[in-house]
């Protein structure tokens, strides 16, 4: 081959257009963005290991595997990470035209959360005010200050009692 077919396959394999001055920029991540990357993976670690130390033990008794809590907060860690990846690299404006439908989807599903008529939809049926203070009440009586999970008659005996 000659110098000129070189020259001339170089520049077919060359793309046509040329990046946009701004794109490679946007994908920069600065000193502070990684300092506060790195220092939510290390709570994030710290809190999966207080998870794992906590849960594997009530998993074994419930008879899962150890990891079974480690494993399902893993995978809510995912699903947020990539999440994240998503916000992170929206522009601002979409972010201020996004505000309000977000807001009022967030008050939403917050309201949905202590509304009487979602009791049927909870998981135990026992919503978590209940819960904490049935429990509370047990501790109270029992003498060796044991402290045992919510099941759905201690549900039901709160409710008979308030």
């Amino acid at each position: 081959m000659t110098t000129a077919e070189l020259a001339a396959g170089r520049a077919a394999a060359r793309p046509l257009a040329r990046p946009v001055a701004g794109m490679r920029e946007r994908w920069r991540t600065s000193v502070e963005a990684r300092a506060l990357i790195m220092c939510t993976a290390t709570l994030l670690a710290f809190g999966l290991a207080t998870l794992y130390s906590a849960s594997a033990m009530v998993a074994i008794q419930s008879g899962f595997s150890s990891t079974h809590f480690l494993l399902r907060q893993l995978s809510g860690i995912a699903v947020g990470v990539l999440l994240f990846m998503f916000a992170a690299k929206q522009d601002a404006d979409w972010w201020s035209r996004m505000a309000w439908p977000l807001m009022i989807g967030a008050i939403f599903l917050m309201l949905l959360c202590v509304l009487p008529f979602t009791r049927s939809i909870a998981r135990s049926g026992c919503p978590p005010a209940s819960s904490a203070r049935a429990m509370a009440m047990r501790m109270s009586r029992s003498e060796e200050g044991s402290v045992r999970a919510c099941s759905s008659t201690a549900c039901s005996s709160d409710r008979a009692m308030s």
